[in-house]
């Protein structure tokens, strides 16, 4: 009998993986281990695609056939691109000329491959003419053309023909037809110096007076025009004319040739109101001193030049001073003793309304001299710039003040004994003491002055500091006994 065996159930093993490649997928399976047989087969990745490698020559090309080139997967090894080489150039040797060129027909010229023997024939272009010397056929003048023909230096055919410019006359000599003269013109031409055409003619332009120097017939003056004349030197003739009016010589307000007068404007006494008379300004001179007076006007030169725009008052009204003397700018002298004012009028004009600046008084003494009360600073005597100032002590009570204007920040005191001398040796005496103080009454230096053998009182230098300064002065124990009768004076000078 027949029993039937029952199938028996697959076996199946691990899981199988078959790694993916360029153009297959990736996968996995199980196997049965009794009969081989796949089951499960499952996808894992996709197909990696070709890498692409080298390229490979597969045929060579030629001058004649085109070649062949393949590119491998760089991973499997596999043709994955076929490309065609472009056949190479054929490699000519060098050309041959069969026929040349020539200025006129074309030539020919061939060249073979080396390779395979191809033949290449061309066309050499006609060279053309070359251009050659122009022949001269006729020489150009000043009135008729010429001609000239190029040839080719090849083949020595006539390729152009031109015509030759005539030339230009050539500029001679001018010729004069009339002499010109100082009032006509006259005339010239000028001739070609080749063919003696006459070229141009020109007027001459007439020559013009030859005036020589002026003649003064009349001078001018500041009131009137004068006359003068010049003579030609070629035809004699006059030319006159007018000499302008010259300009008026002013000094100060008055013309010193006519006499004619001009307004001066802004007239000012700009002395100061230290010293006044009768409610005016007063300056102080000595006899046989100079002074500039100080003032100002639109026009301040030679202003006192004409007198007859002052007024002199001596008391009464005078052409001339007497008391002094003035320039044509104001400085005045000292003459002798006396007061006269001055006063301006006429063609000086004042710049002020006020009364008092209309007088200036000037007095002239003898000398300067101390005043009975000059023993505090605020009585004090002023010594003037370039003053010299007399005093006398009159007891061993007596005490002189003097205020001074300082030159510079350092003076000398120089003090000078007049009169009689009682002698004594020299530095044994103590005449005087002195201080001496600035402007604000600081006391800047002090010590007795003694005499020298001469009589002479020593000289007191001092740093004051400031514009002005003061002088105290006090008797010494042998003042009146070995001076009985003199007196003293002080100038005040810059020491450096």
């Amino acid at each position: 009998s027949t029993h039937t065996i029952p199938v028996s159930d697959h076996k199946l093993g691990d899981w199988i993986n078959i790694k993916a490649t360029c153009v297959e997928e990736g996968y996995k399976f199980k196997q049965c281990s009794v009969c081989n047989q796949s089951f499960e087969m499952t996808v894992t990745s996709s197909a990696l695609g070709h890498r692409e490698g080298e390229w490979i020559i597969s045929i060579e090309p030629t001058c004649t056939q085109v070649g062949e080139k393949q590119q491998l997967c760089s991973k499997c090894n596999d043709v994955i691109t076929t490309a065609s080489i472009f056949a190479i150039p054929h490699t000519y040797e060098e050309w041959i000329i069969d026929t040349p060129a020539a200025c006129t027909e074309d030539g020919t010229k061939h060249r073979n491959c080396s390779v395979c023997d191809n033949l290449e024939i061309e066309t050499i272009t006609k060279l053309g003419h070359t251009d050659g010397e122009w022949i001269t056929d006729k020489e150009a003048n000043c009135t008729e053309d010429g001609s000239k023909h190029q040839i080719c230096s090849i083949c020595e055919v006539t390729i152009n023909t031109e015509i030759i410019e005539k030339r230009p006359h050539t500029n001679g000599d001018w010729i004069i037809d009339t002499q010109a003269t100082c009032t006509a013109n006259g005339s010239k031409h000028q001739i070609c110096s080749v063919c003696e055409t006459t070229l141009k003619s020109e007027t001459i332009t007439k020559l013009g007076h030859s005036y020589g120097n002026w003649i003064i017939d009349q001078d001018s003056t500041c009131a009137e025009t004068g006359s003068k004349h010049q003579i030609c030197s070629r035809c004699s003739s006059y030319y006159t004319a007018t000499i302008s009016k010259k300009n008026h010589n002013y000094r100060g307000t008055t013309c010193v040739d006519c006499r004619q007068k001009r307004i001066v404007y802004n007239f000012y006494w700009e002395e100061s109101f230290d010293e006044t008379y009768a409610g005016y300004r007063k300056i102080t001179i000595v006899v046989g001193e100079e002074y500039q007076i100080k003032y100002s006007a639109d026009i301040t030169e030679n202003l006192f030049y004409d007198r007859s725009n002052f007024v002199f008052y001596e008391p009464y009204v005078v052409d001339e001073p007497s008391v002094i003397s003035i320039d044509d700018n104001g400085k005045i002298k000292g003459l002798k003793t006396g007061i006269v004012g001055i006063k301006n009028t006429g063609a000086v004009i004042s710049g002020s309304d006020n009364i008092d600046d209309k007088r200036l008084y000037i007095e002239v003494i003898s000398e300067y001299v101390e005043t009975e009360y000059n023993d505090t600073i605020g009585m004090a005597d002023e010594i003037k710039p370039g003053q010299t100032i007399k005093f006398r002590l009159s007891d061993t009570s007596d005490i002189d003040v003097f205020k001074f204007t300082a030159p510079s920040s350092y003076v000398t005191i120089k003090f000078t004994y007049h009169g009689d001398y009682t002698g004594a040796s020299s530095g044994q005496s103590r005449l005087m003491y002195v201080q001496i103080l600035d402007a604000n009454g600081n006391l800047m230096n002090s010590g007795t002055n003694s005499h020298d053998s001469g009589g002479d009182v020593y000289n007191r230098n001092a740093y004051v500091g400031t514009s002005t300064g003061y002088i105290i002065i006090k008797k010494g124990s042998d003042y009146s006994s070995l001076l009985p009768s003199g007196y003293f004076t002080i100038e005040i000078t810059s020491r450096y």
